[in-house]
């Protein structure tokens, strides 16, 4: 059997930093591990305010610089169902005229090409690149160390001009934090827990 090998010996690895030890430490209190497992059912929208639910959102896209969050849902928006797993956040919507499963926010590590869009032409900071196909529309946020996907469901029945207005409407809802704030956050209850 090939691959690394590791030396027993401490002085060859050092062990985790402190920072990397304070995620660990939150992470296990908040019911969480890296090993693939997921939280979906009492999982809230991620919440710009709540530092429980943005580390989640932060631990499952771990390079990213800037992370999604919500302060509040526009009227006839709703979160149906928020997963976050090692692979990213995801968050459904539903929404009174779309119906369910209007939109689907994907949260990852990194963009992929390999789901049909194109690679990346824009910075969060100029707004989204958009990709359209048969009773979709994607927008995509790259940002420094992830991706964030928008796929919009498409009601032929439904003007797409009132479609494009609340589609704007939820993303104007979107806001985008900095890894740091939560990064010293972690750091102050791991200090606090005496880790």
């Amino acid at each position: 059997m090939s691959g690394p090998r590791w030396s027993v010996d401490r002085r060859e690895r050092p062990g985790p930093s402190r920072t990397a030890k304070a995620w660990l430490a939150v992470a296990a209190s908040l019911g969480w591990s890296a090993a693939a497992c997921s939280v979906a059912e009492a999982t809230p929208l991620p919440h710009c305010a709540d530092g429980d639910s943005m580390m989640l959102v932060a631990q499952s896209a771990p390079a990213a610089q800037a992370l999604p969050c919500f302060e509040a849902l526009p009227p006839g928006w709703a979160a149906s169902g928020v997963t976050i797993d090692d692979g990213g956040t995801v968050i459904d919507f539903d929404h009174d005229r779309l119906g369910p499963g209007a939109a689907e926010l994907r949260f990852t590590d990194r963009c992929r090409p390999d789901d049909g869009s194109p690679p990346p032409t824009v910075t969060a900071d100029t707004g989204p690149s958009t990709t359209a196909g048969d009773g979709w529309v994607l927008h995509r946020y790259p940002i420094a160390g992830g991706c964030l996907d928008i796929r919009y469901q498409i009601e032929a029945s439904i003007p797409e001009e009132r479609t494009a207005e609340w589609a704007d409407e939820l993303e104007a809802a979107l806001r985008f934090v900095g890894r740091a704030p939560l990064d010293d956050l972690v750091r102050r209850r791991f200090e606090a827990d005496g880790v």
